[in-house]
């Protein structure tokens, strides 16, 4: 019983590309987060195709976990900030957490994450918003 109860609290979709993507998607998991799905790809208009590390649809938020020094170059942290506005254009907010803050202060990071979480649920009306957790 106890190994289809974890099961069942897995998030869907695909496989974490990352240590970092793994422990994140788990640790949301366990603080509460229903409906995420991992390596969600997603057509963004005026962007194109991209993948997001981890979703929740039913709130449009996307997790990113940057790890990959790419991300910290000036190419990458624009690119970054463009695919994030274009997104932000179809009202989906993008959450983006490093491996160095991860590093620092795990538990600060997942907690800081669970209430842009909440409070997406809170914007759309929607449970699992629980205001005495």
């Amino acid at each position: 019983r106890r190994f289809l109860e974890l099961l069942a609290d897995r998030p869907n979709g695909g496989v974490a590309e990352s240590h970092w993507e793994s422990r994140v998607a788990a640790a949301l998991v366990e603080r509460g987060v229903q409906g995420l799905e991992l390596q969600r790809w997603m057509d963004v208009p005026n962007w194109g195709a991209i993948r997001l590390d981890a979703s929740v649809d039913a709130i449009r938020w996307a997790v990113e976990v940057d790890g990959h020094p790419d991300h910290f170059t000036s190419i990458g942290a624009s690119k970054d900030a463009g695919r994030d506005l274009a997104c932000d254009a179809i009202g989906w907010c993008v959450s983006r957490v490093t491996a160095r803050r991860l590093e620092e202060a795990f538990d600060d990071a997942m907690a800081a994450l669970v209430r842009v979480y909440e409070r997406r649920c809170v914007d759309a009306g929607l449970p699992p918003y629980d205001p005495w957790r």
